[in-house]
This record gives C-alpha cells, structure tokens and sequence, in this order.
C-alpha cells in the first residue's frame, strides 16, 4: 500500500481510518531505511548506511548560508562526479571534488577548490614545459619541480625554476637544467607539480 497522506479526514470514523493509518505507519519506515539504520532501538536507530545522489544535469543554485553536494552528469561526456558548492565559492558551476586522472600526467580537486596538477617532462638547458588548460586554472599560486637523475652514480643535475606564463590555453613552465657543481647545460627528466585554482 503506498502512504497517504490525507488521513484521517476530520468525518472519518477511527474504525473505518485505522487500516489506512496502520498501513502508513508500515510505509514510514519503508521510506526512512532507505540508505539509513531501521528502527532496530539501538544507538545507530537512523544513522546513514551510506548516500545515494540522483543525477543532475544542471548545477543546482545555492541559497545563502548553504552548502550542497551533488552528482552533476555532464551531458555532452555522461560522465559523473560529486560537486561541492557553497556561497561564495571559487567555482560558479561548484568544485567536482571526486573529479581526478590517475596518471603518470594528472590531476585532482580539493573540496575547497584548490586544483592540483603533476607530470614530467624532460630538457636540456633552459627549456619550457607547455600544458592545454584542461582542467583549466584561472590562478597558479605555487610551482614544484624535481629534477630525477639517470641513475644512483649520476647526482650532479640541478634545476631552476625561471618562471611561468598562464594563458586561457593553457600554462608554461620555464626551467633551467644544469650540471650542479657549474653552469654546464644538462639533459634531466623534470618531474612538476603545479597547485591552483
């Protein structure tokens, strides 16, 4: 029997309304233990087993003072992540917090946020490394890089951080490798993390 929600009606008798309301109290907890502990009468009564998030194909609007997670469903990929937003946020459409590439070149989301992207290229001497802004930055706030050496007798590698350009396309990297102990150009793999929004 499905709930309902009109009973009992104010000329409803109480023998002729009890079956409607026992059958109600029956689909309350149907209702409630969805994702959740049952009335069990233990201290878990209505802890959430886990969450479930129906799909949305627009990001929903935020009211003041709340915040909102949600499954966002791009509709040109059908890919899906969990999205954080809040008032005032960094991100207008929310922050795909779940969003994430798992690779030797990748990249993850903090909820605040903050973008966090890694790779490595390699160089000799001064050279740049280039990346397309997919996921974009709007901001660089902090650039890391680590030279790796060939091998564990092969240590005399340095590398210098010279700067970096952000473009809508994308950002570059420009670095300087060097033999450590002089000013000798060397040839090193470049190992680079760049944190962001």
């Amino acid at each position: 029997m499905a709930y309902i929600s009109n009973i009992p009606q104010p000329t409803d008798a109480v023998k002729d309304s009890q079956p409607l309301i026992l059958g109600n109290f029956t689909e309350i907890p149907t209702l409630l233990e969805i994702n959740h502990i049952g009335f069990v009468g233990g201290a878990d009564d209505g802890k959430h087993i886990k969450v479930d998030f129906t799909a949305s194909a627009t990001h929903p609007v935020v009211a003041a003072n709340q915040l909102l997670i949600y499954n966002y469903v791009n509709p040109t990929t059908t890919e899906n992540e969990l999205y954080v937003k809040k008032v005032g946020g960094l991100a207008t459409a929310g922050i795909p917090f779940t969003a994430s590439l798992d690779a030797a070149e990748g990249y993850t989301y903090l909820p605040s946020g903050i973008l966090i992207r890694w790779g490595n290229d390699s160089g000799t001497g001064e050279f740049s490394i280039t990346k397309n802004n997919a996921p974009k930055f709007s901001h660089i706030y902090n650039i890391q890089l680590t030279a790796k050496t060939s091998g564990v007798g092969d240590t005399n590698k340095a590398i210098v951080y010279q700067s970096s350009v952000l473009t809508g396309a994308g950002f570059t990297i420009n670095v300087a490798a060097v033999e450590r102990l002089s000013a000798t150009p060397a040839t090193v793999i470049c190992h680079w993390m760049v944190i962001g929004v």
